[in-house]
């Protein structure tokens, strides 16, 4: 029985102990340090209003910080119910069908004023390559963390919306691109596949987890701005495609205490310093322990209230060293560390301070030979009984047991026995100068001294030293350089001469070509030093045309009016030369100019000799030239658009054609031909443009009047893609020599463009008298397949003089 008794009793303890170990053991467990778990932090819901994470969203061009934000293009959040929203990337796609309805298209998007289709500056569908930098093509997202707050961000991720994928097919990406700015600094940057069960699958999103570097991290000291811009790669099919949903996950909670430390002072015997928290909230406590870590034992229910004044230490004792406290605060369900340090406190010496004059003495030289006679001397000691040195600008040299014993004496000399040299280049000694042994606080001064190098030969030494670097040098050996600068009357003088072998010509000879006019442009280095990285600037005039460049060395550029000749060397006495072959489109008098923009080293003494101009006088008739466009210069495959034709007559009297003038349309991507109704329009008498056919003629002999001459015509082109129709020198051949220069057009073939409307108007008769009528006739043309909508009211506008009489019809 009594052994039943004290069987009973022990397993009670035993019970009763391991509750108490439980116990105890779930307090230390629950104990976790303040992070909450990943959550999303914001959403992107485009179902009608619950856009900006239900937060209506700010018009303004200035952001709300504590607003989520999303651009593309514009500074405005998604609209509700706008067409295409606001992100304007990616093929085109409406907000207003059923597929589509309440999400955003990663699209062009129609204007609300205009009625016009816009497609964002920069992006290329066709790109393999993410830009992650483009700010009109990517899709933006601003997210604050303000301060007080801490946390991070996690991931990222958004439902990809593709119609015609409900039963399989073309997934309309490769890849999708993304990348994090931080404050404006691109911290992030990574592209990730598109697969089948990404699209139209709210369960499988696209989705990306940032790394969990400090450049994710913020302590809610400061306010911290993340961008995060994304986009779409390389578009395999053209088909409507959307995004909804997009939510960013990490974790956002109140900032922690900040903790102040405050030395001791020397008064007091040095044991009143200070750890004062700042920030904490009512209830929290704290405990700390020296060191890095927390390695104290309590816990929220064990751990004191931080005071009311936040100072929970005021005793804690001087150092000479700086001290590092761990302070834990402890909350009901976590705890945050904070790490601070105890600054160093020297109190002052109780002995004289010692002190003293310097004097480096550099070394001297005999016949151009360094002699090793530095000295350093020392005088007007005081205070002073040992002194010691060390090569460098911090001291490593003996302790007092080892100083040198000054013995009473005034002054002192150092020299090549204590290790003082005759450097190349600037060599700096540690002079420590004691005033007694005492092992607490000693009483030292410390004196950096620079001596001087010395050079024999007359020129100027130059050193430069590597003194700090942000990572690890391996070999501080190679960390100083030195060279000699030498005083020199030497100097450059580059002497420019420009010649042309005829003072004067004709823009229109006889037989139908211009005189072409040779120029000689030479330099020559007529100093006593070699001239390095020239560069000569030939400024020509706006009617002369180069057909040639030639140069005996460098390499002469053509480029917007003006010829660079890049010369890498001259030697003294050298010259080279470049050769420029030109014509001039008009007649009149001209000059040509050439000068020096640049050459090394910079002590040319003459610049009278710089420049160089020769002028020209050229003769002859005002030939004709040439412009064309297409209109519109966005437009769709197998759509009529209009081809305009000027050909300008720049003589005051009629000229006539010599030869046909043939306009050879394009013929890739595909063969443009005339339209089947070409719709040809000119004051130009015989002009052929036969439907389908791949050219337009103006037959030799076609008088051109004085001026503008304008022909247009209706073509087409089968296939979508970039047209080039070009115009070449001399294609247009008259009684006044033939065009000096090209013209050409350009249009743009696609299915996504819309077609600007094509306004024409003419009058029943070209010439009328005072009172007379005639018929005004407007023809607004929509080449569209779908209907287009005025958005602003059209004016005409009648000239002074003119007025309306009746109601217009339609």
């Amino acid at each position: 029985m009594n052994c039943l008794i004290r069987d009973s009793h022990f397993f009670v303890l035993n019970i009763l102990f391991s509750i108490l170990f439980l116990s105890v053991f779930s307090t230390k467990s629950i104990a976790q340090e303040c992070v909450s778990d990943p959550s999303l932090l914001v959403k992107w819901d485009f179902t009608a209003g619950q856009e900006c994470n239900g937060v209506e969203p700010t018009k303004s061009r200035f952001w709300k910080p504590d607003v989520p934000l999303m651009t593309g293009g514009n500074q405005y959040c998604p609209q509700i119910n706008d067409g295409c929203g606001q992100a304007i990337i990616f093929e085109k796609g409406f907000g207003n069908t059923n597929d589509f309805r309440g999400v955003m298209c990663v699209a062009g998007f129609w204007k609300n004023s205009g009625n016009k289709y816009f497609r964002a500056p920069g992006y290329d569908a066709n790109s393999s390559v993410y830009d992650p930098d483009n700010e009109s093509g990517n899709i933006w997202i601003k997210y604050n963390f303000l301060p007080g707050q801490v946390g991070s961000l996690s991931s990222f991720n958004f439902d990809f919306i593709q119609t015609g994928y409900r039963d399989g097919g073309t997934i309309a990406f490769d890849s999708w691109g993304i990348s994090v700015y931080r404050n404006g600094v691109r911290v992030f940057e990574q592209t990730l596949p598109i697969a089948a069960l990404n699209i139209n699958n709210p369960d499988e999103p696209l989705s990306v987890n940032f790394p969990n570097t400090s450049d994710f991290r913020t302590d809610g000291s400061t306010a911290v701005e993340w961008e995060i811009a994304f986009a779409f790669v390389k578009r395999n099919k053209v088909v409507r495609s959307g995004i909804d949903n997009l939510c960013i996950f990490g974790v956002k909670g109140q900032a922690s205490a900040d903790v102040q430390a405050t030395p001791a002072t020397c008064e007091s015997g040095g044991v009143d310093g200070e750890l004062e928290v700042i920030g904490f909230s009512a209830g929290e406590k704290y405990d700390f322990n020296l060191g890095s870590t927390y390695t104290g034992s309590e816990t929220f229910a064990t751990a004191p209230l931080i005071p009311s004044d936040g100072i929970i230490a005021d005793n804690l004792p001087l150092s000479t060293m700086a001290a590092e406290y761990t302070v834990r605060v402890f909350r009901a369900d976590c705890y945050i560390d904070a790490v601070v340090i105890m600054p160093p406190v020297f109190c002052p010496y109780t002995c004289d301070f010692p002190s003293a004059e310097f004097t480096p003495n550099p070394a001297t030289c005999i016949n151009e030979m360094l002699q090793n006679d530095a000295t350093i001397l020392i005088s007007n000691i005081m205070n002073m009984d040992r002194i010691g040195i060390s090569t460098g600008q911090e001291y490593t040299g003996p302790d007092y047991d080892g100083a040198i014993d000054l013995g009473g004496v005034n002054s002192f000399t150092f020299d090549d026995a204590d290790g003082v040299v005759s450097g190349s280049c600037t060599e700096y000694y540690t002079i420590r100068m004691f005033n007694g042994l005492e092992d607490e606080e000693r009483c030292i001064a410390d004196r950096v001294i620079a001596i001087s190098p010395v050079s024999c030969d007359g020129c100027q030494i130059i050193c430069a030293e590597i003194v700090d670097t942000n990572s690890e040098e391996i070999d501080e050996a190679n960390n100083l350089g030195q060279g000699e600068a030498c005083r020199t009357d030497e100097k450059i003088d580059i002497s420019l001469t420009k010649t042309v072998n005829q003072s004067s010509g004709s823009n229109c000879n006889m037989d139908g070509s211009s005189t072409q006019f040779e120029f000689t442009i030479t330099a020559e280095n007529i100093g006593d030093l070699q001239a390095t990285d020239l560069t000569i600037v030939d400024v020509f005039p706006d009617e002369m045309v180069i057909q040639g460049l030639s140069s005996t060395a460098g390499m002469p550029l053509e480029s917007f009016g003006s010829i660079e000749w890049k010369l890498p060397s001259l030697n003294p006495s050298s010259s080279a030369s470049m050769t420029v072959f030109a014509s001039f489109l008009e007649p009149g008098n001209y000059e040509n100019c050439v000068s020096v923009l640049e050459a090394f080293p910079d002590n040319d003494p003459d610049s009278m000799n710089d420049s160089s101009c020769v002028p020209v006088e050229v003769m002859g008739v005002n030939t004709p030239s040439i412009e064309k466009a297409f209109s519109p210069e966005y437009a769709r495959a197998n759509v009529p658009i209009r081809l305009i034709l000027k050909l300008f007559n720049n003589e005051s009297t009629p000229i006539a054609l010599t030869e046909d003038f043939v306009d050879m349309l394009p013929s890739s991507p595909g063969q443009m031909l005339i339209a089947s109704e070409p719709n040809l329009t000119s004051i130009l008498p015989g002009i052929i443009a036969e439907p389908d056919a791949n050219s337009l003629i103006v037959p030799s002999g076609t008088v051109l009047q004085p001026g503008l001459n304008t022909i247009t015509v209706d073509v087409i082109a089968p296939v979508n893609g970039d047209y080039v129709n070009l115009i070449n020198v001399g294609d247009l051949v008259t009684t006044a020599c033939s065009n000096a220069s090209e013209a050409f057009a350009e249009v743009n073939f696609a299915d996504d463009n819309v077609i600007a409307p094509l306004l024409t108007k003419s009058f029943s008769n070209d010439m009328m008298s005072i009172g007379q009528t005639t018929t005004l006739t407007l023809t607004i043309e929509n080449r569209n397949p779908e209907n287009i909508t005025l958005a602003e009211d059209f004016f005409d506008v009648m000239p002074d003089g003119l007025m309306v009489l009746g109601t217009p019809t339609s």
